[in-house]
């Protein structure tokens, strides 16, 4: 139904890479994510997303709770930015693990 991979670990974050064949995944296959993370003391999830992706985006931003904190004019194709974004594991999170 769905897959995440995560790359380009640091002492704090990692990259995470998602593939979606069915949307009813995305939360089950989030919680796993971060719980294992958080048990692992990283604190951020990091990614990047073109800026036409706006199935993608919306799922990132407002149901996973990812902040831009970066936009790369450009980056993509001609007049299609490089959104990068990261997502906070918080203290309680990190407390259940």
């Amino acid at each position: 139904m769905g897959a995440v991979g995560l790359d380009s670990w640091t002492p704090t974050s990692v990259m995470a890479h998602w593939w979606i064949k069915h949307p009813r995944c995305i939360l089950p296959l989030w919680n796993e994510v971060t719980s294992y993370l958080a048990k692992h003391g990283k604190l951020k999830v990091i990614g990047w997303t073109p800026s036409d992706n706006y199935r993608a985006l919306r799922v990132i931003i407002h149901k996973l709770g990812f902040v831009e904190v970066a936009r790369l004019k450009d980056a993509w194709a001609v007049g299609v930015d490089i959104i990068i974004s990261e997502y906070r594991i918080n203290a309680q999170q990190s407390a259940a693990a």
